[in-house]
């Protein structure tokens, strides 16, 4: 994995990319927190509305000042930095057939064979059964 600075994008964009090809993008809002609602949620709540880049679920971006009230009306409310690792590891978790082929597992047995024959051994062995 990779990171990368982009000029192209704007100040609090982030894009994810598999092998050279885009397959997620979202924008944080600066100075404020994503309020995802469970249940029903508050229409006296203000914020700028959006969806949830990880799971595609309605959400609001809401000021720093609005945040325990949020989470008194029952929305779970996450920073930036939660909302980017969140959403990276969904992706990767959406596209892990792509990332470990069975070539790969099958390199990485062939290695770890090597060195501890009766590990591989035991594996191949539980899975067959």
């Amino acid at each position: 994995m990779k990171v990368r600075d982009n000029v192209a994008l704007r100040a609090r964009e982030y894009v994810i990319q598999m092998r050279g090809i885009e397959i997620a993008r979202f924008e944080l809002l600066q100075g404020h927190e994503l309020a995802i609602p469970s249940g029903n949620p508050d229409p006296t709540l203000q914020g700028k509305a959006t969806v949830d880049p990880a799971f595609g679920l309605p959400a609001i971006w809401i000021r720093q000042d609005q945040v325990d009230r949020a989470r008194a009306s029952g929305y779970t409310v996450v920073d930036g930095v939660s909302v980017i690792g969140t959403h990276l590891t969904e992706v990767v978790r959406r596209h892990a057939h792509e990332l470990f082929t069975r070539q790969d597992a099958k390199a990485f047995c062939d290695r770890v064979a090597q060195e501890n024959p009766k590990v591989v051994e035991d594996l191949v062995q539980n899975c067959s059964l």
